[in-house]
């Protein structure tokens, strides 16, 4: 079963995929403006997510982090996967 899932919705369709048990990333970008959203899974019932701006697809690399915050053992369903309830965190404010 896997930890982290992911959708992608726009006006013309939905998209879901599945992703692997330690880590999930998406990057919607334009040509100079991006976010970059990295959930880590960084031990058996906790995980880090990360929200980064990037440089779009011109420039990809992370450019600052925006926040970043951890998911903890009582967010954890049976069987591995997460709530979408973030338990406490460090912020980084914009």
């Amino acid at each position: 079963m896997s930890t982290f899932y992911g959708t992608l919705k726009s006006e013309r369709k939905t998209t879901s995929s599945k992703a692997g048990i330690t880590m999930l990333t998406s990057h919607t970008r334009t040509w100079d403006h991006g976010i970059e959203v990295t959930y880590t899974r960084n031990g058996e019932d906790s995980a880090v997510c990360e929200i980064w701006k990037t440089g779009g697809s011109h420039k990809p690399e992370r450019l600052k982090l925006i926040k970043r915050f951890n998911v903890k053992a009582p967010n954890i369903r049976p069987g591995g996967s997460f709530y979408d309830r973030p338990i406490g965190g460090d912020e980084v404010t914009a």
